[in-house]
């Protein structure tokens, strides 16, 4: 059901294992329920690494700073998201999407 090369070309279901459910000509409404349970489908996993740094600085006998810096997906590893499930749909199988790119934060705090 998954194809092997879906990083390559975004087509994650293969097509020719589903069936288009039969609809009425008058009302284009399926004829009939799907067998396909809720939940049936998960596009491929997640890959992420976070990471995080920080420092104490001592600025007086009593203060010091803290210096941090965090990063989300540090890898910047792209994470393809967004399986079209509607075997109605053109893109049907297609991964359309990606999750968060690498975010950096910094900050600074003070304590005494």
């Amino acid at each position: 059901m998954v194809l092997p090369n879906y990083r390559k070309t975004l087509q994650y279901l293969n097509p020719a294992a589903f069936q288009l459910i039969p609809r009425a000509a008058e009302s284009g409404a399926p004829i009939r329920p799907g067998n396909a349970g809720r939940g049936s489908f998960r596009g491929p996993g997640l890959w992420n690494l976070d990471l995080s740094v920080s420092k104490y600085v001592p600025i007086h006998e009593r203060v010091r700073m803290q210096i941090r810096a965090d990063m989300f997906n540090a890898l910047n590893h792209t994470n393809l998201s967004g399986l079209i499930t509607d075997r109605n749909n053109a893109f049907f199988g297609q991964l359309l999407s990606t999750q968060g790119a690498r975010i950096i934060q910094m900050g600074a705090s003070l304590s005494f």
